[in-house]
């Protein structure tokens, strides 16, 4: 399946444990394929959440951010995406955006900076 030019994903991240944002634990919220694409959403114990999103460009995308105060709904997690950029929203907010010619090298820290090796 062919990844459209533009396009938009929006999900919620939820475990049972009520505290699961604010602790130092790391949860995995596997793998799902939307649109086409390949996408891993991962808790880390620093608070972040890591957002792999595989299919846009030649290598894998990494996006880490701080996770913001969520209610009792979880994290909302949007990715929108068109050919020159990919933002990625947490709780309707955007939180970081990549260029997709800076996104062609692949990976990013959380200062966007692109990450070599």
């Amino acid at each position: 399946m062919a990844v459209a030019d533009k396009g938009t994903i929006r999900f919620w991240l939820q475990r049972r444990h009520p505290n699961w944002t604010g602790d130092q634990r790391n949860y995995d919220f596997g793998t799902k394929h939307p649109q086409g694409l390949l996408l891993q959403a991962v808790k880390h114990a620093d608070r972040t959440i890591e957002i792999v999103l595989d299919g846009l460009d030649r290598r894998p995308l990494r996006l880490r951010e701080p996770i913001p105060q969520c209610d009792v709904r979880g994290l909302h997690v949007g990715i929108t995406w068109t050919p020159t950029e990919v933002v990625l929203y947490l709780n309707g907010k955007p939180r970081q955006t990549l260029t997709r010619s800076a996104s062609q090298g692949g990976e990013t820290d959380p200062a966007n900076v692109p990450v070599i090796g």
